[in-house]
């Protein structure tokens, strides 16, 4: 999938725009910027007449400050050291994400198994498994702020 990415993104001097059709979760984490810029467009004609608001959007600002707090809040049966954009924290059996992973990640917006499937984090097939079942997604963040 990061490869046929790759090749559109290489094609961006000849193509303004692309439809991606897909039902894969966390699909979004792929993109450094995940907006649709289609202007409620789609080819052939079609206008999109259904939109829908998807909340607030959350940041861990300092990754290192953050695992450092609650790096060790959901425990598994090996230590884990997290690295974070090349800084880690902690002893024990490497996992490698983004920063921009962490958040969604923490806050239960995307699963641990839904970013290992994407390619976008790299442990151990047993840490994955291990993390998957403490990150596992199934309670989204909820907002009920009247903005």
């Amino acid at each position: 999938m990061k490869a046929l990415l790759g090749h559109f993104k290489a094609q961006q001097d000849q193509v303004n725009y692309i439809e991606l059709y897909t039902q894969l979760k966390g699909f979004e984490q792929l993109f450094s910027n995940p907006l649709d810029q289609s202007g409620d467009f789609f080819g052939a004609g079609y206008l999109r007449t259904n939109t829908q608001g998807i909340g607030l959007m959350g940041k861990i600002l300092n990754p290192a400050k953050w695992l450092m707090n609650h790096g060790d809040f959901f425990s598994i049966d090996k230590k884990i050291q997290w690295v974070v954009e090349e800084e880690a924290y902690g002893e024990g059996t490497p996992v490698k994400l983004k920063a921009q992973h962490l958040t969604p990640l923490w806050l239960g917006a995307v699963s641990f198994d839904e970013l290992y499937r994407l390619g976008l984090v790299e442990c151990s097939p047993q840490i994955a498994e291990q993390l998957g079942s403490v990150f596992n997604g199934r309670t989204y963040p909820i907002n009920h702020t009247d903005f």
